[in-house]
C-alpha cells in the first residue's frame, strides 16, 4: 500500500489531488480512508476519501479512480466514520 503514496486521484470531472496517506482499521487490517492532498484544487490542504469510493487503481499511470466528482469527494468525507486506525504516510517505514 505504501507504494500508492503520491498517486493522483482522478474524479469524474478531472484530477483532484495526490494520495498523501492511507488509514487502516487495526482490527481487520483493511484500508478505511485515503487522505488526499488537495492544495492545488481546494482551499483545504487534505480531504479524507473513504476507501469504498475508490473504483480502481492504475499502477502504470499512478492514479486512483473514483466515479465521484470533486464536489462529491469533499462531501463524502463529511459522513465518514474513522475507527481506531494506523496511518501509513510516505517515508513512514
Amino acid at each position: 500500500m505504501k507504494s500508492l503514496i503520491g498517486f493522483q486521484l482522478e474524479t469524474s470531472n478531472g484530477s483532484f489531488g495526490k494520495l498523501e496517506a492511507i488509514r487502516f482499521e487495526t482490527d481487520r487490517w483493511a484500508a478505511t480512508d485515503f487522505l488526499i492532498d488537495t492544495r492545488q484544487w481546494f482551499r483545504r490542504s487534505q480531504v479524507r476519501l473513504p476507501a469504498k469510493f475508490i473504483e480502481s487503481i492504475d499502477r502504470k499511470r499512478h492514479t486512483l479512480h473514483t466515479k465521484l466528482s470533486r464536489a462529491d469527494v469533499v462531501e463524502a468525507q463529511q459522513s465518514s466514520y474513522i475507527p481506531e486506525t494506523i496511518p501509513i504516510r510516505a517515508g513512514a517505514y
